[in-house]
């Protein structure tokens, strides 16, 4: 509720200074040319966009809107289920993972509203878009050479050839890219190409981890190609980073890739770190937003809110390419993330506010069966506009803050909004709100880890009890959630306040303590000699190890 007041406050007021500095520009004989960098609208403009989102708090409509009733576009073929492991092998990327999804849209009856869209293949010329054609004919004929005896024709361990993989490969490009233009001529603007093998990993010209073709640089570079779009921006959530995406694309002024995903340690495929802008033209239009392990919801949402949506409008794209892998799910094998079904409907909603509107989907990784499907729902859910999604409050994790400066520094040598005084101390005030009870908690754990020795009150500040809304209803009965929010907010500095003055009483005590115990050390040794001092030291020992 406080951020939500914060950022309605913050936008009204950044509207008023804008509109006030626009009528003195106006009524002004000259004025100074703004640097627009890689921008096609200008910061006043990106600035009154930006704020108009950071209204709602959770980045999704109050209520339903009044095109619920649309349609959405989908293209699937059974054929892609024939790329698969061998019988008795287990591979993650495997059928199944598309069969879940159909069966959950299926079982929630939404085929009156899902317009299936025939699938084809890629043609040669489509794929040649984005790979050569020495790798064009490799995905062809590796499984030929597989099946002669000797022949290497697999050198990557997280790949896997079948019959059925060039065909599978070929269909996943196809329907993509249908879709695609099919959000242009057809009777939807938005869809969702439920493929697979994923191809955010496959470059120009080598196929790896589980990819083969580039199936949204492929749709992404024809769109431009053929005319009709001038400008594309693909948004990457995969927890992996889409290296071969940004290998194809990087030189491409054309379209916008942005990714977040999971960076560091090893983590596969180790490329995506923010300082990875793009090259020669295409400079700042690839936007790396590297997280480490664990990020829930409210850490993509803030990048999100704060990089995604800035650069976004500043490019003013024609449309919206998603690549929606659903790995950085809560539970997935691989990607050890936290997010939720509904995480992915909140990213989704606000990729719709570009382009008019025109979004479409496309199918990356994800591992977990029931996360492939109710993510995938969810996000099917958001483009058809029937539901609502509520943002999970939580407290960012600690490097999110870090994580999203050092992207907007290193951006903002080509996106001029975030050279923009008012945008940054929005965002400050943005981070300010969201971290100042992590500091309050954080203060206050410390002082208790200090003196909990001394106190017997290990657990006093346990976050899960202090921060439960049965405990928030215990000590402000009745009252509204913001209200729990600031009468516990109250509790944490009294609590902090009152851990304080007794840390300064403990330490009072124990110096009254030492110094009598040291004049009673002094008097004793006179008069009892050696036997006593050792006693007295042993003494003066155990005091000192009281955790003051």
């Amino acid at each position: 509720g406080r951020e939500e007041a914060q950022a309605d406050a913050l936008a009204e007021a950044l509207e008023s200074t804008l509109r006030v500095e626009q009528e003195e520009e106006e009524n002004g004989d000259t004025f100074e040319e703004e640097w627009m960098g890689n921008a096609n609208l200008p910061t006043e403009e990106v600035l009154l966009k930006w704020a108009d989102t950071c209204r709602h708090a959770s980045q999704v409509p109050d209520e339903v809107p009044d095109d619920a009733g649309r349609e959405v576009m989908v293209a699937w073929d059974e054929r892609m289920l024939e790329h698969k492991p061998e019988e008795g092998e287990f591979h993650f990327e495997r059928p199944a993972r598309v069969s879940s999804i159909l069966e959950k849209l299926e079982s929630q009856d939404l085929s009156e509203r899902l317009l299936r869209v025939p699938s084809r293949t890629a043609t040669e010329d489509e794929l040649r878009l984005c790979h050569d054609e020495q790798h064009i004919r490799r995905v062809e004929e590796s499984f030929a050479l597989l099946q002669v005896e000797g022949s290497d024709g697999n050198d990557d361990p997280d790949m896997y050839w079948s019959q059925g993989t060039a065909l599978a490969a070929r269909l996943a490009a196809g329907c993509m890219v249908e879709v695609t233009k099919q959000s242009f001529n057809g009777e939807s603007s938005r869809g969702f190409a439920i493929v697979r093998p994923p191809g955010h990993h496959a470059c120009q010209c080598k196929a790896m981890g589980f990819c083969f073709f580039n199936n949204v640089a492929v749709a992404a570079k024809d769109a431009v190609e053929s005319g009709l779009a001038k400008r594309v921006v693909i948004l990457d959530w995969d927890v992996h980073h889409g290296n071969g995406t940004q290998d194809i694309l990087e030189a491409d002024p054309n379209v916008l890739y942005i990714s977040l995903h999971r960076f560091g340690n090893g983590f596969y495929p180790g490329t995506g770190d923010y300082t990875e802008v793009g090259e020669g033209d295409g400079k700042g239009f690839s936007v790396n937003i590297p997280f480490e392990k664990g990020m829930k919801g409210c850490d993509y949402i803030a990048a999100m809110r704060l990089v995604v949506l800035p650069i976004c409008y500043s490019f003013n794209p024609d449309l919206v390419l998603i690549s929606a892998g659903f790995d950085a799910a809560k539970g997935d094998p691989l990607g050890e993330m936290k997010l939720r079904p509904d995480d992915y409907g909140i990213m989704t909603h606000m990729m719709t506010e570009l382009a008019g509107g025109r979004v479409v989907v496309a199918l990356e990784g994800g591992y977990s069966l029931d996360n492939c499907a109710n993510c995938s729902h969810a996000v099917i859910q958001s483009l058809l506009g029937e539901k609502t999604f509520k943002l999970k409050q939580a407290l960012l994790h600690p490097t999110t803050r870090t994580t999203i400066q050092k992207v907007i520094k290193q951006q903002s040598e080509f996106w001029p909004i975030f050279k923009s005084e008012k945008f940054l101390c929005m965002m400050e005030g943005y981070f300010d709100e969201c971290f100042c009870k992590k500091a309050r908690k954080s203060m206050a754990q410390q002082l208790l880890e200090e003196h909990s020795g001394a106190t017997g009150h290990d657990n006093l500040l346990s976050g899960r009890t202090r921060r439960s809304p049965h405990v928030a209803r215990a000590v402000a009965p009745g009252a509204g959630e913001s209200a729990h929010v600031e009468r516990v907010d109250d509790l944490d500095s009294q609590l902090e306040a009152t851990l304080r003055e007794t840390a300064a009483h403990l330490r009072d005590v124990a110096s009254s303590i030492n110094a009598l115990q040291g004049s009673l050390s002094s008097g004793q040794e006179e008069s009892t000699g050696d036997g006593t001092t050792a006693s007295s030291e042993s003494t003066d020992t155990a005091f000192e190890q009281v955790p003051l």
